[in-house]
């Protein structure tokens, strides 16, 4: 059996490959965003099939559209392309289809967790606007409104790269991006000042979910209060005793989550207040809490106005003990003191006097009593 030539296996290499990047960069759109980019805010890489034939390194007298139908239609014979171009030796230039070939299915599978991007890429003579690198192969994109693929090459040739945080996809000619490649809601919220008008409005509640609201909810308020460990301990812990009352006190399911959410940002009024008055009393923190709440929970869609007024309201009156109006107002009281009253060392007269004027739910006042180790009233 005669051993297959280097150019026929180059043949079948870029008939294989075309296919697959018609799959992947032809009929989809992405958008891209990393910390890496500083002259935009985010790239969109939309392909062409004309892109193709310069990624694979030969060279050809057929048009790059022809070139990439006949790659796609599997017609591609030996004596449409070579290996001859100006200026170049003929070894040099299969060396460089050679290495090319190699990683042209990676490129297919690029955009995934782990990639890696650098702006403003530079590779002998060929400038980019960015790359992207996973360690297998560099791909670079043009300088256009739309960044198309245009240098491959094998290995990472990054100087200065940061980790890619969020891929969106959308399909080739629809006007909102609707899917998440790489990133999560965490991502999606640090971008999404810059990116929504261009993001299906229901992505953001859908790839979080409901059932995650309270997790990524912490995280947030976690940066909020970073660099405070006590702060950050404080307010997860009146989240669980919260949490925990709520359940066992039969809250339904719209109070319950109206109360995990205040519970979490109960204290989110403290560092403004430190900030702007030198002090954090228990009143500046209702006076400033609310607003700082609200801005935060706009970025997440789950939460309907209704249920970030009600939250705010409760944050505006967490220390106020007179004129308590729901279940989900008394249960954050209660679950405040429980860690309050640790954290400030609270002798037993005053925890009882506590208990007496402002508890009221059965679970609360049962935690209270066997936590402290104090007499039933």
């Amino acid at each position: 059996m005669a051993k297959e030539s280097f150019k026929e296996r180059v043949r079948l290499e870029i008939i294989k490959a075309a296919k697959k990047y018609k799959e992947v960069y032809v009929d989809c759109e992405y958008l891209i965003c990393s910390e890496a980019f500083v002259k935009k805010d985010y790239y969109i890489i939309a392909a062409k099939e004309d892109n193709f034939q310069h990624l694979t390194g030969v060279h050809s007298q057929i048009n790059a559209q022809s070139f990439f139908d006949m790659c796609y239609e599997g017609t591609l014979s030996e004596k449409d392309f070579d290996f001859v171009k100006r200026g170049q030796d003929e070894k040099d230039v299969k060396g460089t289809v050679r290495r090319k070939i190699k990683v042209l299915p990676d490129i297919m599978g690029l955009f995934k967790a782990g990639l890696q991007a650098e702006e403003s890429f530079k590779k002998n003579k060929v400038i980019c606007s960015f790359a992207t690198a996973d360690g297998n192969c560099t791909l670079g994109f043009s300088e256009s409104e739309k960044a198309r693929p245009k240098s491959l090459i094998k290995g990472n040739e990054l100087k200065n790269p940061r980790p890619v945080e969020l891929i969106l996809k959308r399909k080739t000619g629809t006007e909102l991006f609707d899917e998440i490649v790489v990133g999560n809601s965490m991502a999606l919220s640090k971008y999404k000042e810059n990116i929504e008008k261009l993001v299906a409005s229901d992505l953001f509640y859908t790839y979080r979910g409901e059932h995650m609201l309270n997790e990524h909810l912490i995280l947030k308020m976690i940066e909020f209060d970073k660099g405070d460990p006590k702060r950050i301990q404080h307010f997860t812990k009146v989240y669980e005793y919260a949490h925990m009352i709520g359940q066992l006190e039969g809250l339904d399911e719209k109070k319950q989550k109206i109360l995990d959410i205040a519970a979490i940002l109960h204290d989110i009024g403290i560092r403004p207040s430190e900030v702007k008055y030198g002090r954090c009393d228990g009143k500046l923190q209702e006076q400033e809490g609310p607003a700082y709440a609200r801005k935060m929970l706009e970025d997440f869609l789950e939460v309907t106005k209704e249920e970030i007024d009600r939250v705010c309201y409760l944050i505006g009156h967490h220390h106020t003990y007179m004129g308590v109006d729901g279940e989900d107002y008394q249960i954050l009281l209660e679950a405040d003191f429980l860690v309050n009253a640790y954290e400030d060392e609270l002798s037993p007269e005053s925890i009882c006097t506590f208990r007496e004027n402002v508890f009221r739910t059965k679970t609360g006042t049962e935690l209270l009593n066997i936590m402290y180790n104090l007499k039933y009233s």
